[in-house]
């Protein structure tokens, strides 16, 4: 279970301690986010950068709430 809201955004963003991928896992997806941004390279307005900011303030605050609200922004930006 998890126990705040600082560990729940962890695992979502992908450093929780229950996500484990070997190296070669992470070059694999480095290459096919490379592939990706060759394809489509998206320029991010000034709010989705206000909105990251956001988010990552929450994330090391641990606010559950604030957390899921940044998210929910950004979801919704697209």
């Amino acid at each position: 279970m998890i126990s705040d809201g600082k560990e729940a955004a962890m695992i979502i963003l992908g450093k929780g301690k229950k996500h484990s991928k070997s190296h070669d896992d992470d070059m694999d997806d480095m290459d096919d986010m490379d592939e990706y941004d060759d394809e489509e390279m998206e320029e991010y307005s000034e709010e989705q950068h206000e909105m990251a900011d956001e988010l990552i303030s929450a994330v090391k605050k641990g606010n559950s709430e604030a957390v899921l609200d940044a998210i929910h922004g950004i979801y919704n930006s697209y």
